[in-house]
């Protein structure tokens, strides 16, 4: 009877532990989520400010100061920079805008964005498409020359850099015109037209790359699936198994290497924007 009696009183408590433990847990987490995101920015904050002291400690040594006097110049710049941009004033362009003329950031910046945003999302679009149209192909003609190529190109196309593969792009199309006369593409210069088209090439490269052996080897599993036999068994046309069967099945891991890609895209964004203006 006396333990019968005890048995709830025991099961509260030990719900009331349970109860604190899991709160307890949770403030850990959050301690621990507060602390990383406090590390994280601290050291964003510290590579901010080393980009800026080394970009004028650069900028002075190549107006020909010696060292000494262009550590301690970049180091009284890089804090009257901050205090300017703790005040919301960003500069000057080092460069002239379409006037000619240094321009404040502020004015030029938005503009600047959108140019770099529209170049990334239509690369992006074209690493997709490209990606994925190669990886079929590759995948449903395996063993044939055709899918060689590609496994080839995407090699190829995941280790240049895209410092090497800009030039060499440009230095091609000097060479076209060298050779008919007329330039196939302008090689500079940002707008909505073909001027688009090489940086945009040159940023996607890699992530087509990517996608195409994502593809290739996500489809390849599927089709050797037993649904795609039996799809195959009814009479199904080839569209339609691509269509209702294939597609679905890889849209995860496509979509996945299109997110991961993202990230070089924006590394590589200054890079190719310095080649191709």
């Amino acid at each position: 009877m006396t333990q019968s009696r005890l048995q709830p009183v025991n099961s509260a408590a030990t719900q009331a532990d349970a109860g604190r433990i899991s709160l307890t847990d949770r403030g850990s987490a959050w301690l621990g989520l507060v602390t990383l995101f406090g590390q994280r920015l601290a050291f964003g904050g510290l590579v901010l400010l080393a980009i800026i002291y080394l970009s004028y400690l650069g900028l002075d040594m190549a107006r020909g100061a010696a060292f000494g006097e262009a550590a301690g110049l970049a180091f009284s710049k890089s804090f009257a920079y901050l205090g300017h941009l703790l005040q919301g004033d960003l500069g000057l362009t080092a460069a002239g805008t379409i006037t000619g003329n240094p321009a404040p950031v502020a004015s030029v910046m938005p503009q600047l964005v959108l140019n770099s945003l529209g170049l990334l999302l239509v690369s992006l679009l074209v690493a997709g498409l490209l990606g994925v149209g190669l990886g079929l192909l590759a995948a449903q003609r395996r063993r044939s020359n055709w899918s060689v190529a590609i496994i080839i190109a995407s090699m190829i196309g995941i280790s240049v850099p895209s410092f090497f593969a800009a030039p060499l792009l440009q230095l091609l199309m000097v060479q076209w015109t060298r050779t008919f006369g007329e330039p196939l593409l302008p090689l500079g210069g940002f707008g909505w037209d073909k001027r688009l088209i090489l940086p945009a090439l040159v940023l996607a490269a890699r992530p087509a790359a990517q996608i195409t052996r994502m593809t290739l080897v996500s489809l390849s599993e599927v089709l050797g699936q037993d649904f795609i036999r039996v799809a195959q068994g009814k009479g199904l046309r080839g569209y339609l198994i691509l269509w209702r069967h294939e597609l679905p099945n890889i849209a995860i891991p496509v979509l996945t290497t299109v997110g991961l890609s993202l990230r070089f895209s924006l590394s590589s964004l200054p890079v190719v924007e310095f080649f191709f203006g």
